[in-house]
């Protein structure tokens, strides 16, 4: 089974030549927005797998399908593309690629991008959409970043 590397949130991705992706506006796991509920005119989500040698020069790993998850619990599933960016002979990471027009986030919570391959869940990605004028959450969060005194 491939292993999961990463799922980044954006407003907009395309495939460039040389085995190269470009990302305009990219979200964190936190998606501040103006209000809820709110549209996102562009919106993209870009998920990467690595293959095991076995399984690229099988030219792949299985069926993928995707399914967003709201967080009252309803959820939209998708069939991942045919063709994944990033293909090639000797390539050995594949990119899957969606684009969203008009997304809506009719809530502040929890989102949750599901990966399926072969209707098996692979991967759970998190994030958390709120209005950018909310409270700070009571909750402590980790310290992110290079803390050199720790």
């Amino acid at each position: 089974m491939p292993t999961y590397i990463d799922t980044i949130l954006c407003e907009d991705i395309r495939p460039e030549m040389g085995n190269k992706v470009t990302l305009a506006g990219v979200f964190g796991e936190e998606m501040l927005v103006p209000q809820i509920p709110c549209v996102i005119p562009n919106f993209a989500i870009m998920q990467r797998w690595r293959l095991s040698n076995e399984e690229a020069d099988r030219g792949g790993a299985g069926q993928f399908a995707v399914e967003l998850q709201f967080p009252e619990g309803h959820a939209n599933r998708f069939p991942a593309p045919m063709n994944p960016a990033q293909r090639g002979p000797n390539v050995t990471t594949i990119s899957f690629i969606f684009k969203f027009i008009n997304m809506a986030f009719p809530q502040r919570g929890e989102y949750r991008f599901r990966t399926y391959i072969d209707g098996r869940e692979a991967n759970v990605y998190k994030f958390y959409v709120t209005p950018a004028n909310a409270a700070a959450p009571q909750t402590a969060r980790p310290t992110i970043g290079f803390h050199p005194n720790q």
